[in-house]
């Protein structure tokens, strides 16, 4: 669940259905829908989203999992650090980084001309790039594209202010030339790398050792009895209450849940039953018996995982994949081995962990909501929506057929 504003300042809520396609064994995002909005507080959203479910005749128990634009969001808590550890960057870095993108984003021929002496330098031929408005998104391949293409920018912005002289690409040139500083400090550096690093080295090693260290570069940091315990570290305040309320967090059973979709763990039978599922997700009772369910955990883990291709060498082998290929597996008779854990594995995939579904939706708009069509009304631009959903479904344009597309329309409009 997200919200947003278009070009007509309409206040949009979207929402996106993250479900496990038994058909494919695959997850996916699907769009569910978008309303308008009179209110983007707490409980103007909450009522938003009982009357979405209300319209599509879906009971509220039957969700396993929601996730709003918030915060705790693992992408909104990214970017917040990011932009964070941005602010930390001289102003004038990005300043330079607006100005040289914009000069080249505006000019065709200035670009050709930049070409030619890329081709001179026999560099590779790479476009300046420009900071994104989201600051943190672009500024380190900004950076890094400018220190690649350093010296032939150089030259360019050095030949550009002799034969079309402008304040902006004498300023451009200005700072690229600007390297020192106005007052000699070079004498003072070796001091003040000694009390940066002594002070660093007090968060972890013990401070008596540290300030007998006649000279702290010689100090021997692989020696472990210098070092304090893990429990006095010290990592700052802020940080501290973070790792008390994180410790806190761990008591919940939904790291208990995550850890058993980890095949590594599952095939190991590090845990011994799945029935805390059940416990946390009630709504599994429905669909799932707990001793058989138990039953079919013992059975997994008793299997012949090389015989049926299921054994791995590495850690980081894809969850999704490995249950896909448990479900398809059959005994004798031809029955399924695992529905109990079908049901109970395929819940613990599609839990949410981000709102990060619901930003292709938003590029989505923007794309039907241009300068020239900027007045659509919600419910085409849904309408648009579930009909590229549907031909997406059906394999793409090139496999696209009428009769088909519309029977697809149906059955994605009756899931939504």
């Amino acid at each position: 669940m997200n919200e947003t504003t278009d070009q007509s300042s309409i206040k949009q809520c979207c929402f996106t259905a993250v479900v496990y396609v038994s058909k494919t064994n695959n997850v996916e995002h699907l769009f569910l829908d978008m309303v308008e909005v009179s209110s983007g507080t707490a409980t103007g959203l909450y009522e938003c989203l009982n009357q979405m479910l209300r319209n599509k005749n879906i009971p509220i128990e039957d969700m396993v999992g929601f996730k709003r634009f918030a915060s705790y969001c693992s992408g909104k808590m990214l970017m917040i650090s990011s932009s964070k550890a941005c602010l930390k960057l001289p102003r004038n870095v990005e300043d330079f980084l607006r100005s040289v993108g914009a000069y080249f984003s505006r000019s065709s021929h200035k670009q050709l001309k930049f070409k030619e002496f890329q081709e001179f330098f026999q560099v590779e031929i790479h476009k300046i790039l420009a900071p994104a408005q989201t600051r943190w998104l672009l500024v380190k391949a900004c950076v890094d594209r400018v220190l690649e293409q350093y010296i032939q920018l150089k030259a360019y912005l050095t030949e550009a202010v002799f034969s079309d002289p402008s304040k902006t690409t004498e300023e451009m040139l200005m700072t690229m030339n600007n390297q020192f500083t106005v007052k000699p400090l070079l004498h003072k550096l070796k001091s003040e790398v000694e009390n940066l690093l002594k002070r660093l080295s007090a968060n972890f090693m013990k401070i008596s050792y540290v300030k007998s260290c006649a000279n702290i570069l010689n100090a021997d940091f692989r020696n472990a009895t210098h070092f304090l315990g893990l429990d006095k570290i010290n990592i700052g305040v802020k940080a501290g209450e973070s790792m008390d309320n994180l410790k806190k967090d761990e008591n919940d059973p939904l790291f208990f849940i995550i850890s058993a979709v980890n095949p590594s763990e599952a095939q190991q039978f590090k845990i011994k039953s799945l029935v805390p599922v059940l416990k946390r997700f009630p709504v599994l009772n429905k669909f799932v018996t707990a001793q058989k369910l138990d039953d079919e955990w013992r059975a997994h883990a008793m299997l012949d995982f090389a015989q049926h291709g299921l054994e791995f060498h590495r850690d980081n082998i894809d969850a999704e994949c490995y249950w896909g290929k448990v479900f398809h597996l059959k005994n004798g008779a031809g029955q399924y081995l695992f529905p109990n854990i079908k049901i109970v594995m395929s819940l613990s995939l599609i839990l949410p962990f981000s709102n990060a579904s619901v930003k292709p939706i938003f590029s989505v708009l923007k794309n039907l909501k241009t300068e020239n069509r900027n007045r659509l009304n919600t419910d085409t631009v849904v309408s648009l929506m579930v009909t590229k959903e549907a031909i997406k479904e059906l394999g793409g344009s090139v496999k696209f057929k009428q009769n088909a597309c519309n029977k697809n329309m149906k059955r994605v409009k009756d899931k939504k």
